[in-house]
């Protein structure tokens, strides 16, 4: 299967043809527009998860958005271990969630909370 750079290409290379009907070549451009739109879509997700992997690994709570942390939550983990592995209080984590508490509420799931916990062992509990 060829690639979208690829598809373009061969779109380009037909569009460069002076012999082509009006028809053809609008038809040929509106399929050009939605491949560079779906690459562009794709650079964006990519970068995105880039972005979200280095705010989590350089332990930057500043960047933190709330879609980031409903993640790491549905993900299994408790306000204790998000708390402790960004060095701040639980208070300013509940304090940031309760900012956005819409937000929160709406997209985080406390069955798949349950069964990712569940399912990870419990290291981010105190005995």
């Amino acid at each position: 299967m060829a690639t979208n750079k690829e598809k373009q290409m061969k779109i380009i290379q037909e569009l460069v043809k002076k012999d082509l009907p009006l028809p053809k070549r609008k038809k040929l451009l509106d399929q050009l527009a939605e491949l560079e739109k779906q690459g562009t879509e794709v650079k964006m997700r990519k970068r995105r998860k880039i972005v979200i992997q280095s705010t989590i690994c350089h332990k930057d709570f500043e960047k933190l958005t709330i879609y980031e942390l409903i993640n790491l939550r549905n993900a299994g983990l408790s306000f204790t271990a998000i708390a402790d592995y960004f060095s701040i209080s639980t208070s300013t984590l509940h304090q940031f969630k309760i900012n956005y508490e819409k937000t929160y509420y709406r997209y985080f799931r406390q069955d798949k909370y349950k069964a990712n916990k569940a399912a990870n062992f419990s290291w981010d509990e105190k005995p």
